[in-house]
């Protein structure tokens, strides 16, 4: 509840991101946030899909290996105009070269 309207919160892991789609999907509750789980957005397919249905575009060196950690760091620095939140249960290793830019906002993440 936390979060500006329309932003996109970042997940790891399923006990985290499977509530929320509950609320969203069951309860109608912040159908405009947009929930970007890592762990899904490994398969090509999905990333492609979600990155085109929220305009989302993504540069910097980015492989297999550093993906999660990479998305995290370099998806509000390529969408300017988004606000992005993380949820706090995403790992560290993921958040670790962002972590001096966020502040905790509610039970979540933001950038400075």
């Amino acid at each position: 509840m936390s979060l500006e309207p329309s932003s996109i919160l970042i997940t790891e892991g399923e006990s985290t991101t499977t509530p929320l789609f509950v609320l969203q999907d069951v309860m109608k509750i912040r159908n405009d946030v947009s929930i970007l789980n890592l762990d899904l957005l490994a398969n090509p397919s999905y990333l492609e899909k979600k990155f085109h249905a929220l305009g989302l575009t993504l540069s910097g060196p980015v492989n297999a290996g550093n993906l999660r950690s990479a998305l995290c760091a370099l998806l509000p620095l390529a969408n300017g105009g988004k606000q992005f939140y993380y949820a706090l249960t995403v790992s560290k290793d993921n958040l670790s070269s962002i972590k001096e830019n966020l502040y905790v906002v509610g039970l979540l993440l933001s950038t400075v």
